[in-house]
Protein backbone atom coordinates (compact mmCIF):
# COMPACT_ATOMS: atom_id res chain seq x y z
CA UNK A 1 0.00 0.00 0.00
CA UNK A 2 1.42 3.26 -1.13
CA UNK A 3 2.03 5.96 1.87
CA UNK A 4 2.97 9.59 1.03
CA UNK A 5 4.26 12.60 3.14
CA UNK A 6 1.38 14.71 3.33
CA UNK A 7 -0.93 16.82 6.07
CA UNK A 8 -4.54 17.10 5.23
CA UNK A 9 -6.11 19.39 7.58
CA UNK A 10 -9.63 19.14 8.69
CA UNK A 11 -10.09 22.35 10.04
CA UNK A 12 -9.12 24.16 6.94
CA UNK A 13 -12.44 26.13 4.83
CA UNK A 14 -14.14 22.90 2.88
CA UNK A 15 -13.21 23.84 -0.36
CA UNK A 16 -9.48 24.40 0.71
CA UNK A 17 -10.22 20.63 2.71
CA UNK A 18 -11.42 19.77 -1.15
CA UNK A 19 -8.72 20.85 -2.82
CA UNK A 20 -5.52 18.80 -0.75
CA UNK A 21 -7.75 15.64 -0.48
CA UNK A 22 -7.90 16.06 -4.52
CA UNK A 23 -4.04 16.13 -4.58
CA UNK A 24 -3.50 13.39 -2.11
CA UNK A 25 -5.78 10.99 -4.21
CA UNK A 26 -3.58 11.64 -7.02
CA UNK A 27 -0.53 11.36 -5.57
CA UNK A 28 -1.45 8.03 -4.03
CA UNK A 29 -3.26 6.99 -7.04
CA UNK A 30 -5.76 5.58 -6.05
CA UNK A 31 -7.98 4.03 -8.56
CA UNK A 32 -10.39 6.05 -10.99
CA UNK A 33 -10.37 8.70 -7.98
CA UNK A 34 -6.56 9.75 -8.89
CA UNK A 35 -7.97 11.10 -12.61
CA UNK A 36 -9.92 13.81 -10.52
CA UNK A 37 -8.72 17.14 -11.53
CA UNK A 38 -8.67 19.90 -8.61
CA UNK A 39 -11.04 22.45 -10.26
CA UNK A 40 -13.82 24.30 -8.38
CA UNK A 41 -16.73 22.06 -10.64
CA UNK A 42 -14.26 18.74 -8.76
CA UNK A 43 -14.71 20.69 -5.66
CA UNK A 44 -18.33 21.02 -6.10
CA UNK A 45 -19.24 17.53 -6.65
CA UNK A 46 -17.32 15.74 -4.45
CA UNK A 47 -19.35 15.12 -0.69
CA UNK A 48 -17.76 14.54 2.54
CA UNK A 49 -20.04 13.51 5.19
CA UNK A 50 -19.06 13.15 8.60
CA UNK A 51 -19.58 9.60 10.12
CA UNK A 52 -20.01 9.54 14.28
CA UNK A 53 -18.95 6.93 16.49
CA UNK A 54 -15.46 6.98 16.41
CA UNK A 55 -13.43 8.51 19.17
CA UNK A 56 -9.74 8.47 18.62
CA UNK A 57 -10.43 9.63 14.68
CA UNK A 58 -12.15 11.62 12.37
CA UNK A 59 -14.04 9.45 9.47
CA UNK A 60 -15.73 10.60 6.60
CA UNK A 61 -17.35 9.16 4.13
CA UNK A 62 -15.73 10.81 0.47
CA UNK A 63 -18.87 10.43 -2.29
CA UNK A 64 -18.04 11.64 -6.29
CA UNK A 65 -20.69 10.54 -9.07
CA UNK A 66 -20.52 7.02 -9.67
CA UNK A 67 -17.26 6.53 -7.72
CA UNK A 68 -16.96 3.41 -5.54
CA UNK A 69 -17.25 5.64 -2.05
CA UNK A 70 -14.01 5.87 0.07
CA UNK A 71 -13.93 5.83 3.86
CA UNK A 72 -11.10 8.75 4.94
CA UNK A 73 -9.70 8.51 8.65
CA UNK A 74 -8.11 11.49 9.91
CA UNK A 75 -5.61 10.56 13.22
CA UNK A 76 -7.04 12.54 16.08
CA UNK A 77 -4.54 14.92 17.45
CA UNK A 78 -1.73 13.65 19.66
CA UNK A 79 -2.76 10.10 20.38
CA UNK A 80 1.09 9.18 19.51
CA UNK A 81 0.24 7.50 23.68
CA UNK A 82 -2.83 5.87 22.60
CA UNK A 83 -1.79 4.52 19.26
CA UNK A 84 1.07 2.86 17.61
CA UNK A 85 0.18 3.80 13.94
CA UNK A 86 3.27 2.05 12.47
CA UNK A 87 2.12 -1.47 14.90
CA UNK A 88 -1.07 -0.61 13.51
CA UNK A 89 -0.45 -0.74 9.94
CA UNK A 90 1.65 -3.59 10.03
CA UNK A 91 -1.34 -5.42 11.38
CA UNK A 92 -3.78 -3.90 8.70
CA UNK A 93 -1.05 -5.59 6.36
CA UNK A 94 -1.45 -8.68 7.73
CA UNK A 95 -5.46 -8.27 8.03
CA UNK A 96 -5.35 -7.21 4.14
CA UNK A 97 -3.99 -10.87 3.24
CA UNK A 98 -6.57 -12.68 5.00
CA UNK A 99 -9.22 -10.97 3.29
CA UNK A 100 -9.89 -9.81 6.60
CA UNK A 101 -11.67 -6.11 7.04
CA UNK A 102 -12.08 -3.33 4.62
CA UNK A 103 -9.08 -2.79 2.15
CA UNK A 104 -6.58 -0.39 2.96
CA UNK A 105 -6.08 1.96 -0.30
CA UNK A 106 -3.47 4.23 1.01
CA UNK A 107 -1.48 6.51 3.73
CA UNK A 108 -0.49 9.73 4.58
CA UNK A 109 0.94 11.48 7.71
CA UNK A 110 -2.39 11.52 9.63
CA UNK A 111 -4.69 9.50 7.93
CA UNK A 112 -5.48 7.03 5.27
CA UNK A 113 -8.02 5.82 3.13
CA UNK A 114 -9.94 2.80 3.04
CA UNK A 115 -12.58 0.88 1.04
CA UNK A 116 -16.12 1.80 2.69
CA UNK A 117 -18.18 -0.72 2.98
CA UNK A 118 -21.31 1.07 1.59
CA UNK A 119 -23.87 -1.63 1.25
CA UNK A 120 -23.75 -2.36 4.94
CA UNK A 121 -25.42 -2.14 8.84
CA UNK A 122 -23.51 -0.72 11.72
CA UNK A 123 -25.40 -2.60 14.39
CA UNK A 124 -26.59 -0.75 17.43
CA UNK A 125 -26.04 -1.36 21.21
CA UNK A 126 -29.45 -3.52 21.12
CA UNK A 127 -28.80 -5.42 18.38
CA UNK A 128 -25.59 -7.19 19.85
CA UNK A 129 -27.36 -8.81 22.66
CA UNK A 130 -29.85 -10.87 20.45
CA UNK A 131 -29.06 -14.30 21.32
CA UNK A 132 -28.12 -15.44 17.79
CA UNK A 133 -26.40 -12.15 16.66
CA UNK A 134 -24.20 -13.09 20.03
CA UNK A 135 -23.61 -16.84 18.75
CA UNK A 136 -22.17 -15.29 15.04
CA UNK A 137 -19.62 -12.33 16.85
CA UNK A 138 -18.59 -15.52 18.77
CA UNK A 139 -17.87 -17.02 15.96
CA UNK A 140 -16.37 -14.60 13.97
CA UNK A 141 -14.16 -13.52 16.92
CA UNK A 142 -12.65 -17.47 16.94
CA UNK A 143 -12.28 -16.88 13.34
CA UNK A 144 -10.05 -14.08 14.18
CA UNK A 145 -8.00 -15.83 17.06
CA UNK A 146 -7.76 -19.25 15.28
CA UNK A 147 -6.66 -16.87 11.98
CA UNK A 148 -4.23 -14.92 12.30
CA UNK A 149 -0.79 -16.41 13.64
CA UNK A 150 1.86 -14.02 16.15
CA UNK A 151 5.11 -14.39 15.20
CA UNK A 152 7.36 -15.14 18.25
CA UNK A 153 8.59 -11.31 18.53
CA UNK A 154 4.84 -10.70 18.85
CA UNK A 155 4.23 -13.51 21.50
CA UNK A 156 7.37 -12.79 22.96
CA UNK A 157 5.90 -9.07 24.32
CA UNK A 158 3.13 -10.74 26.21
CA UNK A 159 -0.09 -9.57 26.68
CA UNK A 160 -0.76 -6.22 24.96
CA UNK A 161 -2.90 -4.49 27.77
CA UNK A 162 -0.51 -4.87 30.21
CA UNK A 163 2.05 -3.18 28.35
CA UNK A 164 -0.29 -0.22 27.71
CA UNK A 165 -1.46 -0.41 31.10
CA UNK A 166 1.76 0.66 32.54
CA UNK A 167 2.72 2.66 29.77
CA UNK A 168 -0.42 4.78 30.49
CA UNK A 169 0.15 4.63 34.05
CA UNK A 170 3.44 6.39 33.66
CA UNK A 171 2.20 9.09 31.68
CA UNK A 172 -0.28 10.02 34.12
CA UNK A 173 2.09 10.52 37.12
CA UNK A 174 4.20 12.37 35.46
CA UNK A 175 1.06 14.65 34.46
CA UNK A 176 -0.28 14.48 37.86
CA UNK A 177 2.85 15.65 39.37
CA UNK A 178 3.77 17.87 36.89
CA UNK A 179 -0.21 19.52 37.26
CA UNK A 180 -0.22 19.45 41.12
CA UNK A 181 -3.19 17.22 40.79
CA UNK A 182 -4.42 17.10 44.61
CA UNK A 183 -5.39 13.89 46.36
CA UNK A 184 -9.30 15.02 45.47
CA UNK A 185 -8.38 15.62 41.82
CA UNK A 186 -6.99 11.59 41.76
CA UNK A 187 -10.34 10.25 43.61
CA UNK A 188 -12.46 12.06 41.12
CA UNK A 189 -11.01 10.17 38.13
CA UNK A 190 -9.62 7.08 39.89
CA UNK A 191 -12.18 6.68 43.55
CA UNK A 192 -8.97 6.45 45.43
CA UNK A 193 -5.45 8.11 45.31
CA UNK A 194 -2.90 7.38 42.47
CA UNK A 195 -0.50 5.28 44.55
CA UNK A 196 -2.99 2.85 46.14
CA UNK A 197 -4.22 2.93 42.50
CA UNK A 198 -1.21 1.87 41.33
CA UNK A 199 -0.52 -0.56 43.61
CA UNK A 200 -3.94 -1.94 43.08
CA UNK A 201 -3.15 -2.83 39.67
CA UNK A 202 0.32 -4.34 40.56
CA UNK A 203 -1.35 -6.51 42.91
CA UNK A 204 -4.12 -7.65 40.21
CA UNK A 205 -1.30 -8.44 37.73
CA UNK A 206 0.78 -10.68 40.29
CA UNK A 207 -2.56 -12.51 41.33
CA UNK A 208 -3.25 -12.92 37.67
CA UNK A 209 0.33 -14.37 36.67
CA UNK A 210 0.11 -17.04 39.55
CA UNK A 211 -3.07 -18.51 37.06
CA UNK A 212 -0.64 -18.40 34.21
CA UNK A 213 2.80 -20.27 34.79
CA UNK A 214 3.94 -17.05 36.57
CA UNK A 215 2.82 -14.65 34.11
CA UNK A 216 4.59 -16.32 30.73
CA UNK A 217 1.87 -15.99 28.81
CA UNK A 218 3.48 -17.58 25.58
CA UNK A 219 1.08 -20.56 24.89
CA UNK A 220 -1.94 -18.33 25.41
CA UNK A 221 -2.06 -15.41 23.23
CA UNK A 222 -3.69 -15.14 20.44
CA UNK A 223 -4.51 -12.10 18.30
CA UNK A 224 -7.09 -9.83 19.53
CA UNK A 225 -9.21 -7.11 18.29
CA UNK A 226 -9.44 -5.52 21.58
CA UNK A 227 -12.29 -3.09 20.62
CA UNK A 228 -15.38 -5.11 19.49
CA UNK A 229 -17.97 -2.33 20.97
CA UNK A 230 -21.56 -2.76 18.65
CA UNK A 231 -20.06 0.39 16.34
CA UNK A 232 -17.30 -1.91 14.99
CA UNK A 233 -19.96 -4.75 14.20
CA UNK A 234 -21.32 -4.33 10.65
CA UNK A 235 -23.14 -6.48 8.34
CA UNK A 236 -22.05 -6.25 5.24
CA UNK A 237 -23.46 -7.22 1.90
CA UNK A 238 -21.70 -6.88 -1.22
CA UNK A 239 -23.80 -7.81 -3.95
CA UNK A 240 -24.83 -4.30 -4.89
CA UNK A 241 -21.55 -2.75 -4.78
CA UNK A 242 -20.33 -3.47 -8.36
CA UNK A 243 -23.62 -1.45 -9.43
CA UNK A 244 -23.11 1.42 -7.00
CA UNK A 245 -24.93 4.91 -8.38
CA UNK A 246 -24.66 7.77 -7.18
CA UNK A 247 -28.51 8.78 -5.62
CA UNK A 248 -27.58 5.92 -3.26
CA UNK A 249 -31.21 5.10 -3.18
CA UNK A 250 -31.02 1.26 -3.27
CA UNK A 251 -27.31 0.55 -2.29
CA UNK A 252 -27.99 0.57 1.53
CA UNK A 253 -29.19 -3.31 3.36
CA UNK A 254 -32.85 -3.08 4.35
CA UNK A 255 -31.96 -2.86 7.93
CA UNK A 256 -35.18 -4.19 9.55
CA UNK A 257 -35.14 -7.00 6.91
CA UNK A 258 -32.00 -8.28 7.40
CA UNK A 259 -31.88 -8.42 11.24
CA UNK A 260 -35.43 -9.53 11.41
CA UNK A 261 -33.85 -12.44 8.98
CA UNK A 262 -30.94 -13.26 11.28
CA UNK A 263 -32.87 -12.84 14.63
CA UNK A 264 -36.06 -15.16 13.12
CA UNK A 265 -33.94 -17.79 10.95
CA UNK A 266 -32.07 -20.66 11.98
CA UNK A 267 -28.99 -21.44 14.00
CA UNK A 268 -27.14 -22.24 10.64
CA UNK A 269 -23.73 -19.73 10.27
CA UNK A 270 -24.75 -18.85 6.72
CA UNK A 271 -24.89 -15.21 7.64
CA UNK A 272 -21.08 -15.36 9.56
CA UNK A 273 -19.13 -14.36 6.66
CA UNK A 274 -21.44 -11.24 6.22
CA UNK A 275 -20.16 -9.97 10.10
CA UNK A 276 -17.29 -7.91 9.44
CA UNK A 277 -15.26 -6.62 11.90
CA UNK A 278 -13.54 -3.05 11.50
CA UNK A 279 -11.42 -0.44 13.48
CA UNK A 280 -8.39 -2.71 14.04
CA UNK A 281 -6.23 0.42 16.24
CA UNK A 282 -6.44 -1.08 19.40
CA UNK A 283 -6.03 -5.09 18.26
CA UNK A 284 -2.72 -7.25 19.59
CA UNK A 285 -1.89 -10.20 21.77
CA UNK A 286 -4.16 -10.88 24.13
CA UNK A 287 -5.37 -14.19 25.87
CA UNK A 288 -9.08 -15.02 24.39
CA UNK A 289 -10.67 -14.06 27.95
CA UNK A 290 -9.60 -10.46 27.54
CA UNK A 291 -10.96 -9.97 24.14
CA UNK A 292 -14.41 -11.65 25.28
CA UNK A 293 -15.14 -9.50 28.59
CA UNK A 294 -14.00 -6.48 26.59
CA UNK A 295 -16.74 -7.44 24.38
CA UNK A 296 -19.02 -8.02 27.48
CA UNK A 297 -18.36 -4.42 28.85
CA UNK A 298 -18.96 -3.20 25.59
CA UNK A 299 -23.01 -4.30 26.38
CA UNK A 300 -23.02 -1.54 28.82
CA UNK A 301 -22.07 1.37 26.40
CA UNK A 302 -24.59 3.15 24.74
CA UNK A 303 -22.18 5.94 23.36
CA UNK A 304 -25.46 7.51 21.25
CA UNK A 305 -27.24 8.50 24.20
CA UNK A 306 -27.52 12.19 23.80
CA UNK A 307 -27.12 13.15 27.44
CA UNK A 308 -24.94 10.23 29.24
CA UNK A 309 -22.61 8.64 26.06
CA UNK A 310 -20.09 8.37 28.89
CA UNK A 311 -22.57 5.80 31.15
CA UNK A 312 -21.75 2.54 31.57
CA UNK A 313 -24.92 0.62 33.04
CA UNK A 314 -24.23 -2.49 34.89
CA UNK A 315 -28.06 -3.32 34.42
CA UNK A 316 -26.93 -4.46 30.89
CA UNK A 317 -24.17 -6.60 31.54
CA UNK A 318 -24.74 -9.76 30.01
CA UNK A 319 -26.16 -12.09 32.09
CA UNK A 320 -24.74 -15.29 32.95
CA UNK A 321 -26.63 -17.14 30.37
CA UNK A 322 -26.07 -14.50 27.53
CA UNK A 323 -22.61 -15.13 28.26
CA UNK A 324 -23.00 -18.97 28.68
CA UNK A 325 -24.71 -18.54 24.91
CA UNK A 326 -21.45 -16.29 23.82
CA UNK A 327 -19.26 -18.10 25.38
CA UNK A 328 -20.27 -21.82 24.43
CA UNK A 329 -20.74 -21.18 20.57
CA UNK A 330 -17.18 -19.86 20.65
CA UNK A 331 -15.60 -22.74 22.15
CA UNK A 332 -17.68 -25.42 20.03
CA UNK A 333 -16.95 -23.59 17.04
CA UNK A 334 -13.06 -25.27 17.58
CA UNK A 335 -14.79 -28.28 16.51
CA UNK A 336 -16.21 -27.29 13.26
CA UNK A 337 -13.04 -25.59 12.24
CA UNK A 338 -11.21 -28.65 12.94
CA UNK A 339 -13.75 -31.34 11.18
CA UNK A 340 -13.68 -32.98 14.90
CA UNK A 341 -16.83 -35.39 14.86
CA UNK A 342 -18.79 -34.40 18.59
CA UNK A 343 -18.34 -37.28 20.82
CA UNK A 344 -18.50 -37.16 24.07
CA UNK A 345 -14.80 -37.07 24.78
CA UNK A 346 -15.45 -33.89 22.94
CA UNK A 347 -18.30 -32.71 24.45
CA UNK A 348 -16.90 -33.24 27.89
CA UNK A 349 -13.72 -31.12 26.93
CA UNK A 350 -16.33 -28.81 25.75
CA UNK A 351 -18.13 -28.19 29.00
CA UNK A 352 -14.29 -28.10 30.91
CA UNK A 353 -13.39 -25.35 28.47
CA UNK A 354 -16.74 -23.27 28.96
CA UNK A 355 -16.23 -23.20 32.46
CA UNK A 356 -12.61 -22.19 32.32
CA UNK A 357 -13.18 -19.22 29.84
CA UNK A 358 -16.16 -18.55 31.32
CA UNK A 359 -14.19 -18.10 34.72
CA UNK A 360 -11.43 -16.17 33.02
CA UNK A 361 -13.72 -13.52 31.83
CA UNK A 362 -14.47 -12.31 35.44
CA UNK A 363 -10.75 -12.52 35.94
CA UNK A 364 -9.86 -10.68 33.01
CA UNK A 365 -12.22 -7.88 33.07
CA UNK A 366 -10.61 -5.69 35.92
CA UNK A 367 -8.10 -5.70 33.84
CA UNK A 368 -10.35 -4.57 30.81
CA UNK A 369 -11.55 -1.57 33.07
CA UNK A 370 -8.37 -0.48 34.02
CA UNK A 371 -6.97 -0.56 30.77
CA UNK A 372 -9.80 1.80 29.20
CA UNK A 373 -9.92 4.09 32.29
CA UNK A 374 -6.32 4.77 31.61
CA UNK A 375 -7.21 5.33 27.82
CA UNK A 376 -9.60 8.06 28.71
CA UNK A 377 -7.89 10.04 31.07
CA UNK A 378 -4.70 10.22 28.52
CA UNK A 379 -6.43 10.81 25.99
CA UNK A 380 -8.34 13.81 27.54
CA UNK A 381 -5.34 15.29 28.91
CA UNK A 382 -3.37 15.23 25.89
CA UNK A 383 -6.08 16.38 24.00
CA UNK A 384 -6.64 19.43 26.30
CA UNK A 385 -2.12 20.28 25.63
CA UNK A 386 -2.92 19.99 22.08
CA UNK A 387 -5.81 22.79 22.27
CA UNK A 388 -4.10 24.87 24.44
CA UNK A 389 -0.80 24.98 22.15
CA UNK A 390 -2.49 25.03 19.47
CA UNK A 391 -3.19 28.23 19.11
CA UNK A 392 -2.36 30.74 16.09
CA UNK A 393 -0.88 28.35 14.64
CA UNK A 394 0.98 29.47 10.93
CA UNK A 395 0.72 26.62 7.97
CA UNK A 396 2.89 26.33 5.49
CA UNK A 397 2.49 23.87 2.70
CA UNK A 398 -0.63 22.54 1.61
CA UNK A 399 -0.16 19.36 -0.40
CA UNK A 400 0.63 21.55 -3.75
CA UNK A 401 2.71 24.28 -1.73
CA UNK A 402 0.20 26.48 -0.63
CA UNK A 403 0.47 28.52 2.41
CA UNK A 404 -2.54 28.54 4.66
CA UNK A 405 -2.54 30.56 8.14
CA UNK A 406 -5.56 29.43 10.57
CA UNK A 407 -5.94 31.22 13.38
CA UNK A 408 -8.18 30.37 16.70
CA UNK A 409 -11.11 33.26 16.76
CA UNK A 410 -10.58 35.60 19.60
CA UNK A 411 -13.63 37.47 21.06
CA UNK A 412 -13.25 40.29 18.88
CA UNK A 413 -12.97 38.36 15.68
CA UNK A 414 -15.65 37.41 13.35
CA UNK A 415 -16.53 34.43 10.97
CA UNK A 416 -18.69 34.08 8.00
CA UNK A 417 -21.60 32.41 8.87
CA UNK A 418 -22.82 31.01 5.48
CA UNK A 419 -19.19 29.32 5.18
CA UNK A 420 -19.16 28.61 8.76
CA UNK A 421 -22.94 27.11 8.21
CA UNK A 422 -21.34 25.04 4.51
CA UNK A 423 -18.40 23.53 6.89
CA UNK A 424 -20.38 22.21 9.27
CA UNK A 425 -23.26 20.70 7.41
CA UNK A 426 -21.13 19.43 4.50
CA UNK A 427 -17.76 18.43 6.96
CA UNK A 428 -19.47 17.78 10.00
CA UNK A 429 -16.23 19.01 11.99
CA UNK A 430 -17.03 19.38 15.74
CA UNK A 431 -15.90 19.01 18.91
CA UNK A 432 -15.79 15.80 20.15
CA UNK A 433 -18.37 16.02 23.51
CA UNK A 434 -17.44 12.67 24.82
CA UNK A 435 -16.69 13.10 28.57
CA UNK A 436 -13.47 10.54 29.05
CA UNK A 437 -13.37 11.46 32.61
CA UNK A 438 -16.42 10.28 33.50
CA UNK A 439 -16.18 7.50 30.82
CA UNK A 440 -12.79 6.89 33.51
CA UNK A 441 -15.02 6.96 36.81
CA UNK A 442 -17.57 4.36 35.65
CA UNK A 443 -14.59 1.76 34.36
CA UNK A 444 -12.74 2.45 37.90
CA UNK A 445 -15.98 1.91 39.41
CA UNK A 446 -15.91 -1.78 37.48
CA UNK A 447 -12.28 -2.41 38.47
CA UNK A 448 -12.39 -1.29 42.30
CA UNK A 449 -15.91 -3.56 42.42
CA UNK A 450 -14.54 -6.24 41.56
CA UNK A 451 -11.26 -6.17 43.20
CA UNK A 452 -13.63 -6.00 46.24
CA UNK A 453 -15.53 -9.16 45.02
CA UNK A 454 -12.46 -10.81 44.23
CA UNK A 455 -10.99 -10.07 47.54
CA UNK A 456 -7.99 -8.59 46.51
CA UNK A 457 -8.69 -5.56 48.24
CA UNK A 458 -10.68 -4.49 51.18
CA UNK A 459 -14.01 -1.63 50.77
CA UNK A 460 -11.94 0.50 53.54
CA UNK A 461 -9.54 1.57 50.88
CA UNK A 462 -12.28 3.73 49.28
CA UNK A 463 -14.06 6.75 51.15
CA UNK A 464 -17.38 6.23 52.12
CA UNK A 465 -18.52 9.26 49.86
CA UNK A 466 -16.85 7.69 47.01
CA UNK A 467 -18.42 4.64 47.52
CA UNK A 468 -21.59 5.53 45.04
CA UNK A 469 -18.98 5.33 42.29
CA UNK A 470 -18.02 1.68 42.44
CA UNK A 471 -20.05 -0.93 40.91
CA UNK A 472 -20.41 -4.33 41.88
CA UNK A 473 -21.10 -6.58 39.39
CA UNK A 474 -21.85 -10.62 38.90
CA UNK A 475 -18.58 -12.37 39.98
CA UNK A 476 -19.69 -15.55 40.52
CA UNK A 477 -17.71 -18.26 39.34
CA UNK A 478 -18.77 -21.82 37.73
Amino acid sequence: VKSIKAFLDNTLPLDYFKQDLISILQKLGISKWHRLNVNQKTINEIKIERISGALTNVIYKVTYKKYHPLLLRIYGANIDSIIDRESELKILAKLSKKNIGPKLLGCFTNGRFEQFLNNSITLNHLQIREPKISRIIARRMKELHTGIILDVEEKSMGPMCWNLIFKWIDIIEKIFKEKNYSIKQQKDLLIVDFETYKQQVLNLKKFLNKNYNNGLYFNELVFCHNDTQYGNLLFYNPKNEEEYQDNNENSDVEEEDLIDEIVSGTNSTKFDKKLVVIDFEYSGSNIPAYDITNHFCEWMANYHDPEKSYYLDEKMYPSKEERLNFIGSYIQYHAFINNNNNNNNNLNKDMDDIKKLYNECILWRPVNSVYWALWGIVKKIEEEEFTKFNINIDKIGGINGERYVIKNLGEEEEVNEEEEAEIEENNQVSDDDFDYFKYALNKNGIFIGDLIQLNLTEKDIIDKDRLKDVKFMDCEFL
